[in-house]
C-alpha cells in the first residue's frame, strides 16, 4: 500500500497533489475528503475491508498555489 498514489481533488475537481494512499484513506475516514474513483486494490484489517481511492476530492476549497513567473530580463 505505500507505494500506491492518489491524487487529491479541490472542491471544484482542479488536481491540487499526489498524496499515499495512507494519508486518503485517513482524509476519507476523518470525513474532510469523498472518494472519486477506486482501484481494484483493497486494504484488509481483521474487521473492514477497504477499497483504495485512486483518485479523492476534498470538501473544503483549497486555493492552488500560483504558478510561478520566469522574468526574462532585470527590468
Amino acid at each position: 500500500m505505500d507505494s500506491s498514489k492518489v491524487l487529491i481533488l479541490n472542491q471544484t475537481f482542479e488536481a491540487l497533489q499526489v498524496c499515499t494512499a495512507r494519508r486518503a484513506i485517513i482524509l476519507l475516514y476523518t470525513g474532510r475528503a469523498e472518494r472519486v474513483e477506486d482501484t481494484n486494490r483493497v486494504l484488509r484489517s481483521p474487521s473492514v475491508v477497504v477499497p483504495v481511492p485512486s483518485v479523492i476530492r476534498l470538501h473544503r476549497y483549497v486555493r492552488k498555489p500560483p504558478l510561478q513567473t520566469l522574468s526574462f530580463n532585470k527590468k
